[in-house]
């Protein structure tokens, strides 16, 4: 390439120099406003406060990329226009106090009413956070963590308490009360009575008829309870204060449950009560569940109620029983008898039920079947249940 002469240079320089003298004359009428620097103080000076970088003071966790004024002014590409932030952070949503969340996933994870909180992936405690659980299959604890949907506390429901309002506890069953015990009173204890089928329809009309009056000698003694027959030996069970399979297993032994039962039968009709005495032949001297017998405990069958009665009859036979647990039947040192009476030996008064004595042989045979048919709970047989 060929050199440019000196005169031609000459010539460039004039041109160039006309320029420079050219933009000094015109100066400060048309400054120029895209200049950089004037863009970073618009910048600076106009934008306008945005709430959703801001960091309140409820919520101390620091937010991620959170946009510094270099990057505003990057993407700044008009001074009037508003600037816009590198990340999209989504509308603060109300936080529940009773909901499980973190900041860190607040700005990723939006939950909306229309989603169903999943409640098979975590258990709540009683305050409805969540809390750990158990896998059986593997023994291990998986924790809740802030990526689960958080239960609402109304899906978990307290148990509310019964204690003081509530009936009977089912499966409470009546056991003996030692001698001096506090006896519940009957109506206390028809409160306390479990339901029960009846096992005997025949039953019937004597389970449904209370006694007329209470007894001369035992005022406790009223019959005063109608329900089925296993609802009549808890109630007599609870009242007295003796073991309630103690009852079922003795009404097994004297009649099978059977209130039309007769038993001791004797020619002699002096024996048996008017009710039940004959123009021939014998008549039974002990009558219905229990076997009351009407030459020992005349005072039972006042108005028949030991006959009709089935309440009455049991209710008798047991305020018995008791007499003789709590210690009160001194005479049975006054006759024969296998060793010597006390009080608070609950198949020894049994024993005196039957023989009228106190462990003689016959009483000691009574006790021993007597205990059998508790252990072996006939009155749950097939054979009892079947009886008609």
């Amino acid at each position: 390439m060929a050199r440019p002469s000196l005169s031609t240079l000459r010539e460039l320089s004039g041109l160039m120099l006309a320029s420079v003298i050219l933009i000094s004359c015109t100066g400060g009428d048309n400054e120029p406003t895209s200049d950089l620097s004037s863009n970073v103080v618009n910048a600076d000076l106009n934008e306008p406060e945005s709430p959703d970088v801001e960091q309140s003071a409820a919520d101390p966790s620091p937010m991620e990329d959170e946009p510094t004024g270099d990057l505003v002014v990057a993407v700044q590409s008009n001074p009037d226009t508003a600037p816009t932030s590198a990340t999209s952070t989504a509308p603060e949503t109300p936080t529940d106090p009773d909901m499980s969340t973190t900041g860190s996933t607040t700005t990723s994870t939006t939950t909306t009413s229309t989603t169903k909180p999943k409640t098979n992936s975590s258990t709540s405690s009683s305050d409805g956070s969540p809390s750990s659980r158990s896998d059986s299959k593997n023994n291990a604890t998986t924790t809740t963590t802030a990526s689960t949907i958080p239960t609402p506390t109304t899906a978990v429901t307290k148990p509310t308490s019964t204690t003081g309002s509530k009936p009977r506890p089912v499966g409470e069953r009546f056991a003996t009360l030692a001698p001096g015990s506090r006896l519940p009173s009957g109506a206390e204890c028809s409160e306390r009575v479990r339901s029960a089928p009846e096992t005997r329809p025949g039953n019937a009309r004597f389970n449904q008829t209370r006694g007329s009056d209470s007894h001369d000698e035992f005022a406790r003694v009223d019959g005063n309870f109608t329900g089925t027959t296993d609802e009549i030996l808890q109630w007599v069970a609870c009242k007295w204060g003796i073991d309630e399979n103690i009852v079922r297993a003795q009404a097994v032994i004297e009649s099978w449950w059977d209130m039309n039962t007769g038993g001791d039968r004797t020619g002699d009709q002096s024996a048996c009560h008017p009710d039940l005495r004959r123009p021939s032949g014998d008549c039974p001297e002990s009558i219905g569940l229990l076997q009351v017998r009407y030459l020992y405990h005349g005072d039972a069958f006042e108005d028949s109620n030991a006959i009709r009665s089935t309440a009455y009859n049991a209710d008798y036979t047991y305020a018995v029983w008791r007499e003789c647990f709590e210690g009160r039947l001194d005479w049975l040192n006054d006759v024969e008898r296998g060793r010597d009476y006390r009080g608070g030996d609950a198949d020894g008064c049994l024993g005196v039920w039957f023989s009228g004595r106190w462990y003689t042989e016959p009483a000691v045979d009574y006790i021993t079947r007597l205990n059998e048919i508790k252990a072996n709970r006939t009155w749950e047989s097939s054979d009892f249940l079947g009886y008609s």
